[in-house]
């Protein structure tokens, strides 16, 4: 299933000749030997999850599986017992562990490789994390309709804040808003994969058993590309950096803004917890940005509005600034940690508030 970050979920149907492609991530990426014990904290509706049991599988290597939700306590409490050589989860974990203090401990330093996907790691959680345990965050991009990764870090070859390098086998390119493919660096574009694990296409609720799964054209396009709906940008240095999903853009004053722009420069403010900038609408009818913040558990929702807006008014232009601030107690996310910016985006209230 899709993971719903826009929406309703839809299934994806693969071939079954897809599940080998999740192996090669775990053994030309990380190095994974039979040997190696992987732990995806995920469930298995996650793809993330279930092409790393298939690569375990494949290479014969050990997969650990957690019965429970994975909670910080859970997670540690199997890393301590089950001790994995390789553990790949979300930045929502990672961050809950870094906040409780066990990445701190001996366990997790034992640890080879840690990697994150399902959204983007933020840069200042990448930091803390690698203080806390010694080891870096492996960032890197993938989705449902590929099974696996598309971009990634490696331990070789890594660059905070970014999805990293096209992995082995992989094709990319970013089309801009005129359908041109953009070839200079730092111009944002829409990101087309080109891989042999395409999905075959959507099943959708009420469909036949024998209809064909259904291929969008504006996401399987002419010459095998697949739009992933993200948007990206490509540095001198060939690392990709996430701006957002297409649809999560923020167009104001005619000019676009990435909502992780944002929400970077909030990095570091000790009464904040979370942001998450979304485009909402002011009481006269204007696009405006708004930007809901979560305070930290010691600090007030006056108290980290005013830190915010201090903050972004020091290193953001003007127009890339929120107009509008909310508080709120948790961000909503989907079952694989998104965030859901479509709800947050619904449950704006008019008039604008503070």
């Amino acid at each position: 299933m899709t993971s719903g970050t826009t929406g309703q979920p839809k299934a994806v149907e693969h071939h079954h000749v897809n599940v080998g492609i999740c192996a090669q991530y775990f053994e030309q990426v990380l190095g994974v030997k039979p040997a190696d014990r992987l732990f995806a904290t995920s469930r298995f509706h996650f793809t993330y999850a279930l092409g790393t049991t298939f690569a375990a599988l494949r290479l014969g290597a050990t997969n650990i599986l957690l019965e429970r939700w994975a909670t910080a306590e859970s997670v540690a409490v199997s890393i301590e017992r089950h001790a994995p050589t390789v553990v790949l989860s979300v930045p929502a974990l990672y961050h809950k562990l870094t906040d409780s203090g066990f990445a701190r401990t001996p366990a997790f330093r034992t640890v080879r490789h840690y990697v994150s996907a399902g959204e983007r790691l933020p840069p200042k959680l990448g930091m803390d994390w690698e203080a806390a345990c010694g080891h870096p965050i492996l960032d890197g991009m993938g989705c449902s309709e590929l099974v696996y990764m598309v971009l990634g870090n490696s331990p070789q070859s890594r660059r905070p804040g970014s999805s990293g390098r096209p992995l082995p086998g992989v094709e990319v390119r970013l089309v801009g808003e005129d359908g041109t493919v953009v070839t200079e660096p730092a111009r944002p574009g829409r990101l087309e994969v080109r891989m042999r694990s395409v999905c075959a296409g959507y099943r959708v609720a009420g469909a036949k058993r024998d209809d064909p799964p259904q291929r969008p054209a504006d996401r399987f396009k002419p010459g095998g590309w697949f739009a992933t709906g993200d948007e990206y940008m490509r540095d001198a240095d060939g690392f990709f950096h996430h701006r957002g999903r297409s649809g999560d853009m923020l167009r104001a004053l005619s000019m676009w803004v990435s909502p992780s722009e944002i929400e970077d420069a909030l990095a570091g403010i000790p009464s904040i917890a979370e942001a998450a900038a979304v485009l909402g609408e002011s009481a006269v009818g204007l696009e405006e940005i708004v930007l809901f913040v979560v305070p930290a558990a010691d600090a007030e929702g006056r108290t980290a509005i005013e830190d915010a807006r201090r903050r972004l008014a020091r290193v953001l232009p003007d127009h890339k600034r929120p107009r509008r601030f909310e508080v709120i107690a948790e961000l909503p996310r989907t079952d694989t940690g998104k965030v859901q910016r479509h709800m947050l985006r619904q449950g704006l209230s008019l008039p604008a508030r503070a």
